[in-house]
Formats: C-alpha cells, sequence, structure tokens
C-alpha cells in the first residue's frame, strides 16, 4: 500500500521484499485458504511487480526458504546500521525516523 499510495515519497529508503507472481498466488492460496481468481484479484489490485521493483531501493529475494530470506535481511539490516552511523550528524530525527538519503 506505500507504493499504491505513494507514500514512498515520506521515505528515506524502499524495501521491496519479492517473489515472482506464481510463487505468491501459490503462497497466499496456502496461506489463506483462498482460491486462485481471490488471490488474483488481490494481486491484480497491487502495483504491477515492475513497478514496484522500479521504486525500490533495495530488494530482496523471498524465493528460497526462511533461512536464506533472514541471511538478507540480517546483511541488509547491518548496511542500514553502518550508514546511519557513517550518516549520523547529516540525519534529523522525524517522528522516530531518520530523513535522508544513502544514495
Amino acid at each position: 500500500m506505500l507504493l499504491e499510495n505513494g507514500l514512498d515519497e515520506l521515505c528515506d529508503r524502499v524495501l521491496v521484499i519479492d517473489v515472482d507472481e506464481q510463487t505468491q498466488l501459490a503462497r497466499t492460496q496456502k496461506r489463506d485458504q483462498a482460491s486462485e481468481e481471490q488471490v488474483a484479484a488481490i494481486i491484480a489490485s497491487q502495483i504491477d511487480r515492475a513497478t514496484r521493483l522500479s521504486k525500490a531501493d533495495d530488494i530482496v529475494s523471498n524465493e528460497d526458504d526462511l533461512r536464506a530470506l533472514y541471511h538478507q535481511l540480517d546483511k541488509l539490516h547491518a548496511h542500514y546500521l553502518d550508514w546511519l552511523h557513517k550518516n549520523e550528524s547529516v540525519c534529523t530525527p522525524r517522528r522516530n525516523h531518520y530523513h535522508g538519503r544513502s544514495d
């Protein structure tokens, strides 16, 4: 909903957890006990994958198991903490949110 509503403009960075549509469809059907048609309608109401990925500053793949996902997230978390430490003097707290791009 962040990207669908243009709220990414309020963010310093956008992280997208990505998975291909077939995997998304299968996982959502299993989790929600929903039909393929119901899940397809939900996916269709969202911003398309290509646009979502084009708006991302960082992308994490969720194609593999949880161990692989957590490994990627741990590395990215360390990267974010390192960036914050290096840029602490230029970041201004805004409602528990640091403002400023790391580009």
